[in-house]
Parts: C-alpha cells; sequence; structure tokens
C-alpha cells in the first residue's frame, strides 16, 4: 500500500514492490497506446500531403493555404477526399 510521509517539509509517496511493478506496467502500456496513435495519425498526415501534391500535378487545383494543409494534416486522405469535393462543387477554401 502506498505511505504518504513529510519528512523536512517534503511529500514522499513511498510504493512497496508490487505497487511499483504495477504503476510501471501501467505507464509503459499508456506509451505504447500514444506512440501506435500517434505513428498512425503521422502516417495519415503524411498520405494526405502526398496526395494533395498528387492532385494538384494530375490537374485538379486545390489551393493550398494554411487551412488546407491544416485540413490534410489532422484529417489526411479525408481531408483531401473533403477538400477534392468542395473544389468540385466550387467552394474555396480561404
Amino acid at each position: 500500500m502506498a505511505q504518504i510521509s513529510t519528512t523536512s517539509g517534503f511529500v514522499t509517496l513511498a510504493f512497496g514492490n508490487t505497487e511499483l511493478v504495477i504503476v510501471a506496467v501501467v505507464a509503459i502500456i499508456l506509451a505504447i497506446a500514444v506512440l501506435v496513435i500517434l505513428k498512425k495519425l503521422i502516417v495519415n498526415s503524411v498520405l494526405g500531403i502526398v496526395a494533395l501534391i498528387i492532385l494538384n500535378a494530375v490537374g485538379l487545383k486545390i489551393n493550398v493555404t494554411f487551412l488546407s494543409f491544416l485540413i490534410v494534416a489532422v484529417l489526411g486522405l479525408f481531408g483531401v477526399a473533403l477538400l477534392a469535393v468542395f473544389n468540385l462543387l466550387g467552394i474555396k477554401v480561404p
């Protein structure tokens, strides 16, 4: 069981061996989950930016502004599809 003690004005939290192992395992699992999510976001964003460049090279001229870049960076390929639909409908992203 964790114990809180105060010595010379400092608060210390003492864990037993079992609790320390549990906290370490939970921290490792959370770190792995965050890395997996970040990896998926980064890959999706890079694919979206590449798709935006390819669409502009092919002939579908989508204005590359800060807002459109932000949409593609956050939404990835879905963002590119959204911008392409907006472009085909005549809606310009500022």
